[in-house]
């Protein structure tokens, strides 16, 4: 899972804390995301199709508690925006709410839309992947633009 040279990191948004970076851009195309929240992102994972077209499930990013939601991307269907907040949760800027926007309909807000706010709206081009840093929670998010 690495990036393509045309491919445009923008971001992260959030905090400085969370012990493990992370990168997530499948060599094929996201499937559904799945966020676990409460009064912050908890984590994010994905479903992704592999190269031989079977459903593989990515790590968790992030912690296990919190609410469990998520949505699934039709066939054709290309994620075309990410808006969210992020602010202090246990002494820690971690990302507090996230909603995304495919362009057939948008989904969320996951958490709660306490802080200050992010937002990246793709006008030509497509979010292929995610990256950021993440402890207990969902530290920060940035994206992974494909301008194709």
């Amino acid at each position: 899972m690495a990036t393509a040279s045309t491919d445009i990191l923008i971001g992260p948004w959030g905090g400085e804390g969370g012990d493990t970076p992370w990168i997530f851009k499948p060599d094929t195309r996201i499937v559904s995301i799945l966020v676990r929240h409460g009064d912050a992102v908890d984590s994010i994972s994905f479903t992704y199709k592999d190269n031989e077209d079977f459903e593989d499930l990515s790590e968790l990013y992030g912690g296990d508690g919190g609410l469990l939601e998520g949505f699934s991307l039709s066939e054709g269907e290309n994620l075309i925006g990410i808006s969210g907040t992020f602010g202090k949760v246990s002494n820690n800027i971690v990302i507090t709410s996230l909603s995304f926007k495919t362009d057939i309909k948008s989904y969320g807000p996951f958490g709660t839309k306490d802080g200050e706010t992010f937002a990246v709206p793709v006008t030509k081009g497509r979010i292929v992947g995610f990256y950021g840093k993440h402890g207990a929670f969902l530290d920060s998010i940035g994206v992974i633009l494909s301008p194709e």
